[in-house]
């Protein structure tokens, strides 16, 4: 029974090895190391479309140290997959919270609470940060399953890869919540700064899910944070 028992945790230390590595990422702060497991799911069934808002591997920082690696983010997952030689791996979450690309795009691990109350983690986008009040986004992929025509004159569908709406969030010195998009919403958010806040609305129309409106939306809020 012993030996068994020690044969056993020499298989399960052999797939934790297999599984779980590490390499030294020069420049990098915090564990300085870049941490992932191995990616056993390359082999997939066909799908239309794609998991990746951008399919090819792109130069990122991680925790914001000095050395670029190849990374891409997957949508459908959310998250970050590193190529190395030829093999594709994917970054564990927890010791990898900070992706730069090199373009300017970057990725925060953030936790946060949906509508529905429940708390969760994932890589959001970077829409504008400052110094009090920052917007990110959601970026997802979602999976839509194969349909078989119902009848002679129905159609069958694949299974497909959908890009899904994106969710913004707003962050308020440590808290992160969806983004509200009612005047009424933000005048609670900011007590004592409702004339400034009507004012804006008045003067600006805001497209809450146009990138460039929030940027400046973002920089007002700071203004008045």
């Amino acid at each position: 029974m012993k030996k068994i028992k020690i044969a056993l945790s020499a298989i399960a230390l052999f797939t934790f090895s297999n599984t779980f590595a590490q390499i030294n990422a020069q420049g990098v702060t915090g564990t300085g190391v870049l941490t992932f497991y191995k990616n056993n799911s390359n082999e997939k069934p066909a799908v239309v479309g794609s998991e990746y808002i951008i399919e090819e591997f792109k130069p990122a920082r991680v925790n914001g140290g000095t050395q670029p690696f190849q990374i891409r983010f997957n949508a459908h997952t959310n998250v970050m997959e590193y190529k190395k030689d030829n093999e594709e791996l994917i970054l564990i979450k927890k010791n990898n919270t900070l992706i730069e690309f090199t373009d300017g795009k970057s990725y925060e691990l953030i936790s946060y609470n949906d509508k529905k109350g429940k708390g969760t983690e994932a890589y959001l986008a970077a829409i504008k940060k400052t110094e009090n009040v920052s917007i990110y986004k959601l970026e997802k992929i979602n999976f839509v399953e194969a349909r078989a025509a119902s009848n002679t004159y129905d159609t069958a569908t694949l299974a497909q890869y959908k890009k899904a709406s994106d969710t913004f969030f707003l962050k308020i010195g440590d808290v992160v919540s969806e983004l509200p998009t009612k005047q009424k919403e933000y005048i609670k958010l900011f007590p004592g700064k409702e004339a400034q806040i009507k004012e804006y609305f008045k003067s600006n129309k805001i497209n809450f899910k146009d990138d460039a409106d929030l940027i400046k939306f973002a920089t007002f809020l700071n203004s008045i944070a």
